[in-house]
């Protein structure tokens, strides 16, 4: 009879277990992070930042949060930018009960870059969605609606400093 490649006692099986536990459990908490629109802020080691003098927002607190960690704030820099931001929540698919089966969030953000020292000033618009499924408790939609304005920032934060490095490139 030939001897099985692989034989597996309780002993065996209960310490594989136990080294692969913190393995899953780290792999979870990664699924977690990415699902809820987490995004590294550090690139290649260095934080990816763009500099700039003067920052306003007005219409989302949002969204503001979300510029401040892609936007740095420093007196000497020579950018000063402004935004509008304006949320809509749109109903779809609204059935027999008069009841949405999705909700759309749309997000347009008006922009004014002005780089002082050039006289130079660029102004832009950017358009940002996210549709989901409609929670059915309103909790679950506000926690919902908060999730998806939180990605939909964190997306045009990284536009506005897109636009902002085309104004003021890194050196």
């Amino acid at each position: 009879m030939s001897k099985p490649l692989l034989s597996l006692d309780a002993s065996s099986i209960s310490s594989l277990r136990d080294k692969a536990r913190p393995i899953f459990c780290a792999s979870v908490a990664s699924l977690i992070l990415l699902s809820c629109g987490f995004r590294a802020v550090y690139q290649n080691g260095q934080a990816s930042q763009a500099i700039v003098s003067q920052m306003q927002v007005s219409g989302s607190d949002l969204c503001a949060d979300a510029l401040s960690t892609t936007l740095v704030k420093r007196d000497d820099s020579p950018i000063s930018i402004a935004l509008r931001v304006t949320e809509k929540l749109v109903e779809e698919n609204i059935g027999a009960d008069r009841e949405a089966a999705r909700l759309t969030l749309s997000v347009q953000t008006d922009y004014e870059i002005q780089h002082r020292d050039r006289d130079q000033v660029e102004r832009g618009s950017t358009l940002r969605t996210r549709t989901f499924t409609k929670p059915a408790s309103e909790l679950d939609e506000t926690l919902e609606t908060e999730n998806a304005a939180r990605t939909v920032c964190n997306s045009i934060a990284l536009d506005i400093q897109h636009a902002v490095e085309r104004v003021a490139p890194s050196k």
